[in-house]
């Protein structure tokens, strides 16, 4: 199987949290409308990368990587060294650029999240577009390649 390879352009979303509330006197949990729209805009690009495909069946490894913008309030000092030793530290934490992308490929590439053995996550400062990267291979292929490595 060859990898199913995805970018989706823009400023990448993280996971949000779910927020409470209550409908007829029942404790529901609700996902933010911000992340429930990058997951469909998530879903939609996994779709086209998948075009004519089966869902993958078995063991899987995911890399994922937040290319995000570089902040205004940047020093020019800071913003000549991005790529060398400048690195978004702040918040949102990189597992949850990971989960909302595990959370969109259920149903689209693979059938459960629960397929993801391997998982590899960075959030990176661009000068060019951001966007999200994704890359979905068979979890055998990954460990092979780091064991040749």
């Amino acid at each position: 199987m060859t990898p199913v390879r995805f970018t989706v352009p823009g400023a990448p979303v993280a996971k949000g949290r779910p927020r409470l509330g209550t409908i007829k006197g029942q404790a529901r949990a609700f996902t933010p409308a911000k992340t429930r729209a990058y997951e469909a805009e998530v879903r939609h690009y996994a779709a086209e990368a998948m075009r004519g495909r089966a869902l993958i069946e078995g063991a899987v490894a995911v890399e994922v990587t937040a290319f995000l913008p570089i902040p205004k309030s940047m020093p020019k000092r800071d913003r000549a060294r991005i790529g060398a030793a400048v690195f978004p530290t702040t918040r949102p934490d990189v597992d949850n650029y990971l989960k909302s992308v595990l959370d969109a490929l259920n149903g689209v590439v693979i059938h459960d999240d629960a397929q993801v053995v391997t998982a590899t996550a960075a959030k990176l400062f661009t000068a060019d577009q951001p966007c999200l990267a994704v890359t979905i291979s068979e979890a055998w292929r990954s460990a092979t390649a780091r064991a040749a490595a």
